[in-house]
């Protein structure tokens, strides 16, 4: 079919399936078409504004502050949108519905969204951004929850196209990021959402309301192009009272260098969706330059090695553990070596300098990787086209998987970015680098002499992976005792733990433990020490108290004891993939995620029971009384926390198989998003709003998380070691089905409610909301404490009570139709009978 024949035959098939599905009286069909479609397109570009603003965000909040805060974002976000939706109840209660809310809430978002970008560059008190997070969030809720208020009864309809910009939202913002930073991105997704006030708008075209929105889209549109914000008003800065590696080497190198052209400074800076990466030059002092991933998490990119003086060859030398163990190995043990984190190349150049025949270099911040290159005249060319050298921009663990070879060194040099992980940097899921799954899969890609190499800051995090590895071997059948006899710790600023698949010959670790006494690195009461040579008696005295409880047997674990100067005993217990937070020391939640969670328990208590009695009362049987409001708002809050305790689970374990987190979070989620937009248009079309026909369908939810998931999943990715496709491929095969069935229930909720009086669905969508951000909160509780599995059976339980309220809702909506039915005969038979006995019509 030609283009022009698709052209022409398009809107008759659009209004012939749009009326189908809702069916028009009284209007003119083109009319009516071209109505909807101004609505439907400013629905969709407002989902998509909202859900790119929010990823953008994220970037932006991960540079400024600490990134365990970042998860605040999508909190915020839902907040404000659930603030919007009460607003458009209020419009609706106190001005009729009359008005143009819609139009009025985008532009309320474009407007705020720009007045945040500046915020950024102007570093405002903490507090103050706090107040403007949520305020463009307020604007869009105001709009969409006018949407569907007036439009309850084609919800399905309109909750697909919601989702289906929510999901262009998630496709575009990943490449968007990759172009610009993530500030002009903001501005961009402001103008997309006066855009969507124009669609709002409709016609007929009036200039005193177009031209000022028209005027403020071409702005938004010539600042990206010009530069964006960044061109006049500089680097974001970093907010001061956050503890962010970067300022803290700042303001060392400040402090420390009384000459200003020896202190390091900023050279560059680039924004990508991973981040924003900082070149920290300090060249003079330290013959290197610093890499920084949103503040934190610093990479050391280093001269070259012709030119690197005594004390920098002493620092990537014998003071640096991973090289004291190269140094002491002979060449056929180290004719390969995969370095996962290569950061700014400084794990390459020490292999360099060891005389490693081939190293293999896995980073998967391609930004990181660009800037060595880039810099070549500067660091000798250490990424580059060498026989002796592979890079490769991926994910460590993935390329593991997918790699068919062993190596004789695995290295992991602190392999941390520090920065907002998971949906909106909600997830907080640190790392799958340390986990036990992932130490078996090291070791079962080790030579049988290699070794297993890993550094890392503090000795809590040497205790926990310790642990983290004693529970794999433990499960293979290998005694804490015997586990041990393969394991050394040594280190002096930086501990390093050593690994063997294999127990070594006696004077491997003999010579080891030398080199460490020569160099002074054996110093218990600091940090932990231990080397499996002699025997448990002659070596007590020397070996940490904690690792020599373990070594001789009388101790399952490595126990870290508290010391007096400590407020709190660090959990040890191991890492596994289901609950991947290594750097999550403490028993309890941490404190942003309590107070978050039990705000918006709070706030949703309060949406579910205020003005729950208003529309009841004598009189007014028509009208649903209190329990039935709260019955309503029950269940579009279950619906809300079912669907996040479900998703958030499903996306991380999702991007960690696929193993490009950046791309695949944008994939996954948009597909889900089309799947549950999906799913919404087929309720639509074969439920029509009938709640006794809908409840069967969370129920279906709840069963397949709570029992079939966990069989499901394993023999799905058991052996998920294909390439990134196939891993997508497989988790779509869950999250496919999953949006189907999750994109029905709520726009039928909708629907139903939009027929009964005295139930406001512009309130029920913003109860929804609230619901979400407990949801949300509870994933990250639940997660934390008990795993991604416990989170998503919580979801299955959920689910499960939420059609337990769909059941109660559809019997209350039966009986409420027999009674008018009963009250219809009723009246038909007293009409009957006034006219057999004549008086009825009364006369004139």
């Amino acid at each position: 079919m030609s283009a022009t024949r698709v052209f022409v035959r398009a809107p008759i098939l659009y209004t012939v399936v749009s009326d189908h599905i809702f069916p028009r009286k009284g209007t003119s069909m083109g009319k009516a078409v071209r109505v909807d479609a101004f609505e439907l397109s400013g629905l969709a570009l407002a989902s998509l504004s909202v859900l790119g603003a929010q990823v953008a965000m994220t970037r932006v909040l991960s540079l400024k502050y600490a990134a365990n805060q970042t998860f605040l974002v999508v909190s915020f976000a839902v907040l404000g949108l659930a603030i919007g939706a009460g607003l458009a109840h209020w419009w609706t209660a106190r001005r009729g519905g009359g008005g143009n809310p819609t139009s009025l809430g985008m532009l309320l978002f474009a407007a705020t969204l720009c007045v945040l970008v500046l915020s950024f560059y102007l570093n405002l008190p903490a507090l103050v951004q706090v107040v403007l997070v949520p305020l463009p969030f307020v604007g869009v809720g105001l709009a969409i929850a006018t949407v569907f208020a007036r439009r309850s009864g084609r919800a399905g309809f309109y909750y697909a196209l919601d989702l289906a910009g929510a999901a262009a939202g998630a496709y575009t913002a990943a490449p968007l990021l990759d172009l610009v930073p993530a500030p002009s991105a903001l501005v961009l997704f402001a103008a997309v959402g006066t855009g969507s006030a124009l669609l709002f708008l409709g016609r007929p075209l009036r200039l005193v309301h177009h031209a000022p929105l028209t005027l403020l889209v071409l702005a938004c549109l010539g600042s990206v192009a010009s530069g964006g914000p960044g061109r006049w008003l500089g680097r974001v800065p970093v907010y001061p009272d956050q503890i962010k590696d970067m300022l803290v080497y700042l303001e060392f190198g400040r402090q420390t260098e009384a000459d200003p052209q020896h202190r390091p400074f900023i050279e560059q800076s680039r924004w990508s969706a991973f981040g924003r990466t900082d070149v920290i030059n300090d060249v003079a002092r330290r013959q290197c330059k610093v890499l920084f991933v949103d503040g934190a998490a610093g990479s050391r990119m280093f001269v070259d090695r012709a030119q690197l003086s005594r004390d920098s060859l002493m620092e990537l030398g014998e003071r640096f553990g991973p090289a004291l163990v190269l140094s002491q190995l002979p060449p056929h043990q180290k004719r390969s070596a995969l370095c996962i984190g290569a950061g700014g190349g400084r794990d390459v150049l020490i292999c360099r300098l060891n005389d490693v025949t081939h190293t293999t270099a896995v980073e998967l911040n391609r930004d990181l990787v660009e800037i060595v290159r880039d810099d070549a005249a500067f660091n000798g060319n250490v990424y580059g086209d060498h026989p002796d050298i592979t890079v490769v921009v991926a994910e460590g663990r993935h390329y593991l998987r997918t790699a068919e070879r062993t190596y004789d060194l695995i290295m992991l040099s602190i392999p941390v970015t520090k920065r907002g992980e998971g949906y909106g940097g909600f997830a907080l899921s640190e790392s799958y680098l340390f986990t036990t799954e992932s130490i078996r899969e090291y070791l079962a890609h080790l030579n049988p002499e290699g070794l297993l190499l890993i550094v890392c800051h503090t000795r809590q995090e040497i205790g926990r992976l310790i642990n983290t590895y004693l529970a794999g071997q433990r499960e293979r059948g290998v005694a804490p005792v015997d586990a041990m006899r393969r394991v050394a710790v040594f280190g002096e600023y930086l501990i390093t733990l050593v690994i063997a698949p294999q127990p070594r010959p006696e004077f491997f670790w003999q010579k080891l433990e030398l080199a460490t006494r020569r160099l002074g690195l054996a110093h218990p009461a600091e940090r932990f020490y231990y080397i499996p040579r002699e025997a448990p008696g002659r070596a007590a005295s020397r070996w940490s108290p904690e690792l020599w409880d373990v070594a001789c047997g009388s101790a399952p674990a490595v126990t870290w004891k508290r010391q007096s100067t400590s407020t709190f005993e660090p959990d040890m217990m191991p890492v596994t993939d289901d609950r991947p937070f290594f750097y999550f020391f403490t028993a309890s939640l941490p404190p942003l995620v309590a107070v978050v969670l039990l705000a918006s328990s709070t706030g949703l208590l309060f949406m579910l029971l205020w003005g729950a009695r208003r529309g009841s009362g004598a009189g007014q049987a028509a009208v649903a009384g209190a329990g039935e409001v709260v019955l309503w708002r029950l269940a579009v809050a279950g619906l809300g926390v079912a669907f996040m305790l479900a998703e958030i689970p499903l996306i991380q374990r999702f991007v960690f198989w696929f193993g490009r987190p950046t791309l695949a979070l944008g994939l996954l989620l948009g597909t889900l998003l089309l799947a549950t937009g999906v799913g919404s248009v087929l309720g639509g079309l074969f439920i029509r709003g009938r709640l006794l026909r809908t409840w069967p369908l969370p129920a279906l939810l709840g069963v397949f998380l709570l029992a079939a998931f966990t069989p499901l999943q394993g023999v799905l990715f058991r052996h998920a070691t294909g390439t990134g496709i196939d891993a997508f491929v497989r988790s779509l095969i869950i999250t496919g089905p999953l949006g189907l069935l999750m994109g029905v229930p709520f726009p039928m909720l909708l629907t139903a409610a939009g027929r009964r009086a005295g139930v406001s669905v512009a309130w029920l969508w913003g109860v929804n909301g609230v619901g979400s951000v407990v949801g949300s909160a509870a994933a990250v509780a639940v997660a934390m404490l008990a795993g991604y599995s416990v989170a998503l059976r919580l979801a299955g339980a959920t689910y499960m009570v939420t059609a337990g309220l769909f059941l109660a809702l559809a019997y209350v909506e039966h009986w409420r139709t027999l009674s008018a039915s009963g009250r219809t005969a009723a009246t038909s038979a007293m009409g009957a009978d006034l006219r057999q006995h004549g008086a009825w019509p009364p006369p004139r």
